[in-house]
């Protein structure tokens, strides 16, 4: 490894720069940052005390980190919990940093020679690639236990850099020399090598295998450029810097078309497009040549993770109804993975959660029932590590969910009964609901008055789920059955699943006019053309109205004779120009029918005063202006 032996031979003077150093970058943090690791954050190994920069995106300092002693940091990864682990090369030893990026401990033990790459497999498991020693990859569990050690095999080096491709089987690695490997850690085999010796210009470093959408195929450092390998092992593309002759590092950023990389040389960090090969950023890590040997990119997207996709997105659904959301797990390829456990969770209007495994098409699914209005965040992940808790790193998605008003399903007429008088407006006003009293706006309402009245009417309920219908009294006492629907298919039919309500009017009569006295006497032409006579007076004593009042239509059309039985009501009016006049009367001697005069006192000598008489049997005279006669109307 070029300058890493001179690294490991650092005399102390070194260790006092150092730390003079790392007081000066550690001033110069920014405290706007925040307190955990962020997606795109790049943090730069360096051999300088073991310490790791954390960079913000674009490239500014935030921390400068400690590891355990070892005079060279170089590969990191993160686990699903987030935690950052970091190999001492020189130290034989692995440190965990937490999301904060402070020192928790080790991890793992039984290194041989120089620790130099990490990285987890989808089930939380690690392993290491070793360059030196027994040059081994070892496998440990995610609590740091031993698992297994791989005797592959090597040219220049050991196992120095490693990458597990989608099938969570096969491994490949660099070995300072000019292919790439492969070994397949599930069957302990060695695989012919992906890029044959003399491929690359050597020695070769870090790698990074290709997503599909990034066109597949892998990176490579190459310490002279960095390349880029198709599926067949074939240089495509080569990337470069002017004056930048030892690539080392390499790693892929979270956006998924770029990638960084570092020349230890220059201790120069860059950011690439994998397209175009434009360079996008770079930076210098502010640290003497020869001191950057690893990166690492919070979030980076690699072929190895599995990808989780959760659908529909978004949705709205009625209230009452099952809403279900799938869960795909698929690997780096694309492929459905099957068998694995998916935890989902719901926030918002609802709180629910739930778990499934899943199928053959690497689909598990989850439903739930909302009964309140409002929006819901559903949440879920590949609970890769088992831990029963979405943690930082597993693959997850979330979709939103939209809970609107259900079909009508409860309708409530108000008021259920009232008693108003004759003549005045009356209002009922319809309440619709859903079946979790939600109110259920832009509903028709469709009403219908039967009884003393016959009328008929619609309205649509406003945002409260409410629509009012009103209607004016019978000109006699009496009463009305008022019914409502909610016609919600517009057919202008109440089907079954529509709800309704009924309620009850009486209609009343008035309170008499105290005082009031009134006397008449004439003739007129009523409505159907007969020749009608009338007389009769009402007065309201303080006992109680009392009067008579008699009527005769003299035919031919409607001829009958009516006389009051009582006289039950007398109003007048403030100015002495109306009254109306209530009681029941026999009609041809028989009978009993309700009656109402209505009279005005236009001023003598009654030339322009006028009469009406209307009965239950339905008769109705007609407002008509007397052809002789006169109405009187007095207060004491």
């Amino acid at each position: 490894m070029k300058g890493l032996v001179q690294g490991l031979l650092r005399t102390a003077w070194l260790a006092v720069l150092a730390a003079a150093l790392l007081a000066l970058l550690a001033g110069s943090s920014r405290a706007s940052h925040a307190t955990t690791y962020q997606v795109g954050d790049v943090f730069v190994a360096t051999d300088l005390g073991g310490t790791v920069q954390w960079r913000e995106p674009d490239g500014t300092l935030h921390a400068t980190l400690a590891t355990l002693p070892s005079a060279v940091t170089t590969g990191m990864a993160f686990d699903t919990s987030g935690n950052l682990y970091v190999t001492g090369f020189d130290g034989n030893q692995v440190s965990v940093l937490n999301t904060m990026g402070v020192l928790t401990g080790p991890f793992g033990s039984g290194y041989n020679a120089n620790p130099e790459s990490i990285l987890f497999d989808a089930a939380g498991n690690a392993y290491v690639g070793q360059a030196d020693g027994t040059r081994d990859i070892l496998k440990f569990d995610s609590a740091g236990n031993p698992l297994a050690s791989y005797d592959v095999a090597t040219s220049n080096r050991g196992s120095d850099w490693i990458d597990l491709a989608a099938d969570q089987c096969t491994m490949l690695y660099t070995s300072e020399g000019t292919e790439v490997k492969r070994f397949d850690v599930c069957t302990n085999t060695q695989l012919p090598d992906f890029a044959p010796p003399g491929t690359l210009h050597g020695p070769a470093y870090a790698l990074r295998q290709l997503l599909p959408a990034q066109g597949g195929g892998l990176l490579v450092a190459d310490t002279q450029d960095i390349h880029r390998l198709d599926g067949g092992g074939n240089v495509v593309q080569t990337y470069d810097a002017e004056g930048e002759n030892c690539w080392f590092a390499l790693n892929l950023d979270p956006d998924s078309t770029s990638f960084w990389t570092a020349d230890f040389c220059t201790s120069n960090v860059y950011k690439f497009d994998i397209g175009s090969g434009a360079v996008l950023l770079s930076f210098n890590t502010g640290t003497p040549s020869n001191t950057v040997f690893g990166l690492a990119v919070f979030g980076e997207l690699l072929i190895s993770q599995r990808f989780l996709t959760l659908e529909p997105e978004s949705d709205e659904n009625p209230v009452g109804s099952e809403h279900t959301v799938t869960a795909t797990l698929t690997d780096g390829l694309g492929s459905p993975v099957p068998g694995e456990p998916i935890l989902f969770s719901v926030s918002g209007v609802h709180m629910a959660s739930g778990s499934d495994v899943t199928d053959a098409s690497g689909e598990a699914e989850f439903s739930y029932t909302g009964t309140n209005l409002g929006s819901d965040t559903i949440t879920a992940c590949h609970d890769a590590n088992g831990s029963a808790v979405c943690d930082t790193g597993e693959a997850t998605d979330t979709a939103t969910k939209e809970w609107v008003v259900g079909p009508p399903a409860n309708l409530e007429l108000e008021p259920a009964t009232d008693a108003n008088v004759v003549d005045s407006e009356h209002c009922v006003t319809a309440t619709v609901t859903d079946a979790f009293d939600n109110p259920t706006p832009g509903i028709t309402i469709r009403f219908q008055v039967t009884g003393s009245v016959s009328t008929s009417g619609s309205a649509v309920t406003d945002a409260n789920g409410q629509a009012e219908f009103c209607y004016v009294g019978p000109a006699l006492p009496g009463a009305d059955v008022i019914t409502a629907y909610a016609d919600t298919d517009g057919d202008a039919v109440q089907d079954a699943d529509e709800p309704g309500d009924t309620a009850t009017k009486q209609w009343v009569l008035p309170v008499s006019t105290e005082g009031c006295k009134v006397s008449y006497g004439g003739r007129i032409a009523a409505a159907n053309g007969d020749k009608a006579t009338f007389g009769g007076n009402a007065q309201v004593p303080a006992a109680g109205p009392k009067g008579q009042e008699q009527y005769r239509d003299h035919g031919p059309a409607q001829p009958m004779k009516v006389h009051s039985i009582d006289v039950q009501a007398v109003t007048c009016s403030a100015d002495g120009t109306q009254a109306t006049i209530f009681g029941q009367a026999t009609v041809d001697g028989s009978g009993t029918f309700d009656f109402r005069i209505d009279v005005q006192d236009m001023g003598e000598p009654g030339t322009a005063d006028t009469y009406r008489i209307r009965l239950s049997n339905g008769y109705d005279s007609g407002e008509q202006v007397l052809d002789r006669g006169n109405v009187q109307i007095h207060f004491p």
